[in-house]
């Protein structure tokens, strides 16, 4: 019963705030008076305080009594297509490092989900965003230029961050981009398997339309200056993320091959985690059989068996950058569009794992033997 009547305090005052009874900033009842007026004993009280202190509703000093704390600043984070927060999506990965760059700076962050506006209710929504934000964050690329985030962000009037997009997107929007230099991340995957004697490389992208900044020919004059196989019978293009269509594909590929892969570059981790039932399936090992390279840096890869050696990205300092550049908007923003909205690089770093670890000794000693 005590228990119960503590909840119900906690929720009578908690409620009393968000209604504005207590603005942000204001001071409570003193004790005696708060017990007269919620008809419980201190030991209820301050129980009840006490929790919304831990939540940081609430302060509570000797001099001022208890006071409810101004609304910190808030940064909006926007999901701009359905299915972004899936765990092969970006913004899964980067939003924690921006929730962790909020609480360090002392700020708020909510989430929205844009797909749930109809397009004819930006204007209303953008001004809505305008009067509780301070700036927005979103993980959107490939723009043309009349998306409807775009009227959305301009809208606000306010500064407006895109992580993990393209260079191409920079000069589209005039907006802040966080990019990362996708071709030299993934040659640097490719590069990793090269060190290791791999000449028989097969790339598993996800379909053929964006192959990580490369077109088919420039991809195919990389694998050559690597010394490996630009056959395009060495490619796999998966037409989605379903996990039995991967399985399905990686099958009949191996199957079908007269001269087997002794290693596949995966346009990301997550296609490359999918690869593994299926190569397991054949009775191939990872390393021993096929080396398995992934791009990005997902932090679950580390719980793979064996774990997966990646080109890591950074989703998390991606996320901290973004709000740092926030942070930093008087040196780049202006409301009337007159500012130079700055274009970073996000750098990646190769993660090696067991995943490839292992030589393979029969092409080194074929290349050390023609050169």
């Amino acid at each position: 019963m005590e228990k119960l009547k503590k909840n119900q305090t906690y929720d009578r005052i908690r409620a009393a705030i968000e209604s504005g009874q207590y603005p942000c900033g204001s001071r409570l009842p003193a004790e005696p008076e708060f017990c007269r007026q919620l008809g419980v004993s201190r030991v209820t009280l301050r129980s009840a305080l006490a929790r919304l202190a831990k939540e940081g509703l609430i302060v509570r000093t000797p001099r001022n009594g208890t006071m409810v704390l101004p609304e910190p600043r808030k940064l909006l984070f926007i999901n701009d297509s359905p299915g972004s927060m899936e765990e092969y999506q970006p913004a899964m990965h980067i939003l924690p490092g921006v929730n962790q760059a909020c609480r360090q700076h002392g700020l708020g962050m909510d989430i929205f989900d844009l797909s749930l506006i109809p397009s004819n209710g930006i204007l209303a929504l953008a001004e809505k965003i305008r009067q509780k934000y301070m700036g927005i964050i979103t993980v959107a690329s490939f723009f043309h230029g009349h998306e409807p985030i775009l009227d959305l962000l301009r809208g606000t009037g306010l500064p407006a961050v895109l992580a993990h997009a393209l260079e191409e997107d920079h000069k589209i929007t005039g907006l802040p981009i966080i990019a990362m230099n996708e071709r030299a991340a993934f040659a640097d995957g490719l590069r990793h398997l090269a060190c290791f004697g791999h000449r028989q490389v097969a790339t598993v992208w996800l379909n053929s339309t964006h192959q990580r900044g490369y077109s088919k020919e420039d991809y195919a004059a990389l694998l050559d200056s690597l010394g490996m196989n630009s056959d395009p019978a060495l490619t796999i293009n998966l037409p989605n993320y379903n996990e039995k269509t991967v399985f399905e594909m990686i099958q009949n590929f191996f199957r079908q091959q007269k001269v087997r892969p002794t290693a596949l570059m995966c346009f990301s981790d997550y296609i490359a985690m999918l690869c593994y039932p299926a190569l397991q399936a054949l009775g191939l090992r990872i390393p021993e059989d096929v080396a398995v390279m992934g791009f990005c840096g997902m932090p679950t890869r580390t719980l793979l068996t064996p774990p997966l050696s990646t080109v890591d990205v950074g989703y998390a300092r991606i996320g901290t950058m973004a709000v740092e550049l926030i942070l930093r908007a008087d040196e780049w923003f202006r409301p009337e569009g007159k500012g130079e909205a700055p274009l970073i690089y996000s750098p990646h770093v190769l993660d090696c794992r067991q995943s490839t670890n292992h030589m393979v000794w029969q092409n080194l000693q074929k290349t050390d033997k023609t050169s």
